[in-house]
């Protein structure tokens, strides 16, 4: 059994070695509670439990017989994920979480890892690193969607009768509650299009529709009235201005 689960999520290099049960059930607490809620988009993580010499496949698709894209080295740092994770089943039994990371970090290239590998970096004051990333929003009945990148947002429906390829103001952190900002939305008139505001969800976010479970909670409110709700996740680098006047 542990030799198949150490097969599993590693690819075992030089010698062929296989984490022994102690060393899965020592690994940090910090990891182990993380499986529970979506990773927090904005900080980066750690490879832990991983004996020195061996590495944390990427698969293309949660799962560990899906194709490996990539590696971690056992002493990886600096890790970027979106945010989202996938909590597997099999006959009705609760299986394992994954984590989708950024492969190098610096774009939207994506893979998946076992969460139970990966834990959280110390950060200064305790609270988040990374801010003006790349966003990916979605919502459901009505359908819609997002693509925020650096200044520019690209606004969508099924039916494409809404298309609209906006300009997207610097995030407006707001005061008294960290983890929160909002968007301004013009549309090519320069006419307001509308105010997407972003939650960092407690656990985790739902669209009810996937299996995915998301880092944060999005509100579109757009300016006919219209008031959209729906999840986003991470899709790029640090790469839009913040403001916090």
């Amino acid at each position: 059994m542990a030799a198949r689960f150490g097969r599993q999520f590693l690819r075992l290099t030089r010698v062929q070695h296989v984490l022994p049960v102690f060393a899965l059930m020592s690994i940090a607490a910090t990891a182990l509670a993380n499986e529970t809620a979506a990773p927090v988009a904005s900080f980066r993580y750690s490879t832990v439990g991983i004996k020195a010499g061996d590495q944390l496949a990427i698969r293309e698709k949660p799962g560990a017989t899906e194709k490996v894209v990539g590696y971690f080295a056992f002493d990886a740092k600096r890790i970027v994920v979106t945010g989202r994770k996938q909590q597997l089943s099999t006959n009705g039994k609760i299986g394992a979480v994954w984590w989708e990371i950024l492969l190098d970090g610096r774009s939207s290239t994506t893979g998946w890892v076992h969460s139970r590998f990966m834990k959280l970096e110390p950060t200064k004051d305790g609270w988040s690193e990374d801010e003006g990333f790349g966003l990916t929003c979605a919502g459901t009945e009505p359908f819609w969607d997002v693509d925020f990148s650096r200044t520019t947002a690209k606004f969508g429906t099924p039916e494409g009768d809404d298309n609209k390829q906006l300009s997207a103001s610097p995030w407006i952190m707001a005061k008294g509650l960290r983890g929160q900002f909002a968007i301004r939305l013009d549309d090519p008139n320069t006419r307001l299009f509308g105010y997407f505001s972003v939650l960092t969800a407690t656990t985790h976010c739902t669209d009810h529709m996937s299996d995915n479970d998301y880092p944060y909670h999005a509100t579109l409110i757009k300016n006919d009235g219209l008031v959209l709700g729906g999840c986003c996740y991470r899709s790029g680098i640090s790469e839009a201005p913040v403001r916090r006047d």
